[in-house]
């Protein structure tokens, strides 16, 4: 339950309307399937959500196994949407109500559907293949490198065909077509903001995070498995036909290099190579220079690293364990008490607050969700590093965080005080000092802290029941 990805759908639900989140700047994210969502939330709950996504990510599937039978045979058809699905990452989002996986679906139907548009000459597929790209735009802004893929697919077709106006009216409707998926998103941020493209300065603060990773990771994001690596030399099977999904790969995954470095956000980029592997591996079994132990050499190492990444995902289905949710053999709140160790406090806040104040969450991840009062969501606290930095006195932080109407602070210590912090050394010693000034410690649990920030008062009366309490973090 993300503070994007459930917690703006559940604020629209709450409003009973679209309304302005200032201090959520995934608010102003084209949030396409997230209003899948909204309808889920509405009808059931956040499960009916995550199974809302968990459709899309079924018929990515299906189209994978029937675009590789198409490509490859039956008897190699499932072999993609195995390995695509067999990465731990993608299998763990598969069903937590993300965008990736479901942004990826739309990627590949509109590659499926060019594809389909140039071998079985029929210009409706480019209708097609316009709603899919727009769609994948309007689910994942990182997704926009598909429009120029989408403008060059055009081209290269118009030009072996020598039809330019038939390709000026495609390129056209592409743009059209585009523009109307995003115009409700766009529409809402001039409103909000006067600036329709408010989201792109966002997308100039990537993450950076890389390859060698675990899930659950305060420094990494998820997990992909050995299987990729050990298929690599598949891809030296590949023919030209397969050219067009070797350039969207590459690009894909170029595109990512420069952006945001999140293992989910390469699904778009996995869902062609796991298609490039398996089509280099038919190649490769086919040869007839490929003799008997090179046959079983590469089924061995197929099988062995499908063990792998399956061994990877059933460690953590062993650590999830739903199966005591699932057969009610322990109810909501026990459950994710077991699996999220920051809700317990989320709990305390949704109790001791009221609809009239306000908490920062430092740092505390993508849980917004779960948080029933009025929140801002400081993913990488920047805005205490903001405050923070623009006077080191307690009074003048007190003052700025007044006039953002924040009395409240929940955070990890670790993240906050530890050593994988955000803050500098020096920034960590002046929000201590205003925690003993200014702050009343409400709560703590497994590590995660509440505070009130008693903003009215003078020191000397605020120093008689505040403080900072390091012990048992």
């Amino acid at each position: 339950a993300l503070v994007y990805h459930l917690a703006v759908p559940k604020a629209f639900l709450q409003a009973g309307g679209l309304v302005n989140l200032p201090d959520n700047i995934y608010s102003f994210f084209p949030q396409q399937i997230e209003m899948l969502y909204l309808f889920a939330l509405a009808l059931g709950s956040d499960s009916l959500a995550q199974l809302t996504g968990l459709g899309v990510v079924f018929l990515l599937l299906f189209a994978l196994w029937q675009y590789s039978k198409q490509k490859v045979g039956k008897s190699y058809a499932w072999l993609t949407p195995l390995i695509f699905i067999s990465t731990p990452t993608f299998f763990s989002v598969a069903s937590s109500a993300y965008v990736d996986l479901q942004a990826a679906a739309y990627v590949f139907l509109a590659f499926y559907a060019w594809e389909n548009g140039c071998t079985r000459k029929q210009s409706s597929w480019f209708f097609l293949m316009t709603l899919f790209a727009g769609a994948a735009v309007a689910t994942q802004i990182t997704t926009v490198i598909v429009l120029p893929l989408a403008f060059l697919g055009l081209s290269i077709h118009g030009r072996t065909h020598k039809n330019t106006s038939q390709t000026a009216g495609q390129c056209l409707l592409l743009v059209l077509g585009s523009l109307l998926m995003l115009s409700p998103w766009l529409a809402r941020n001039y409103f909000f903001t006067g600036n329709p493209l408010f989201f792109i300065d966002f997308l100039y603060l990537p993450i950076n995070l890389i390859f060698f990773s675990e899930l659950q990771s305060l420094s990494f994001d998820g997990q992909i498995g050995i299987l990729y690596l050990l298929l690599l030399p598949a891809l030296l099977g590949l023919r030209r036909e397969s050219y067009p999904a070797v350039i969207v790969f590459l690009v894909l995954l170029v595109f990512w290099f420069v952006q945001m470095q999140t293992i989910h956000l390469l699904a778009p980029a996995f869902v062609f190579l796991s298609m490039l592997m398996v089509s280099g591996l038919k190649q490769l079994f086919q040869q007839n220079s490929t003799g008997k132990r090179e046959k079983f050499f590469l089924t061995t190492v197929l099988a062995l690293g499908l063990l792998f990444n399956t061994s990877l995902i059933m460690k953590e289905w062993f650590r999830i364990e739903p199966l005591s949710y699932l057969l009610n053999k322990e109810n909501r709140e026990q459950f994710l008490t077991r699996q999220i160790n920051a809700y317990p406090i989320y709990q305390d806040a949704n109790k001791m607050l009221t609809e009239n104040d306000r908490v920062i969450l430092i740092d505390m991840k993508n849980l917004g969700y779960l948080m029933n009062q009025p929140f801002h969501n400081d993913a990488r606290a920047e805005t205490l590093t903001e405050i923070i930095d623009k006077g080191v006195y307690a009074a003048d932080i007190a003052n700025r965080l007044q006039i953002r109407g924040i009395n409240h602070a929940l955070f990890n210590f670790d993240y906050v005080f530890g050593k994988d912090s955000a803050l500098t050394f020096g920034e960590k010693a002046i929000f201590k000092n205003f925690l003993i000034q200014h702050g009343e410690q409400l709560s703590t649990k497994n590590g995660f802290l509440l505070y009130r920030f008693m903003l009215d008062f003078n020191s000397e009366n605020q120093n008689k029941n505040s403080g900072f309490n390091f012990e048992g973090h």
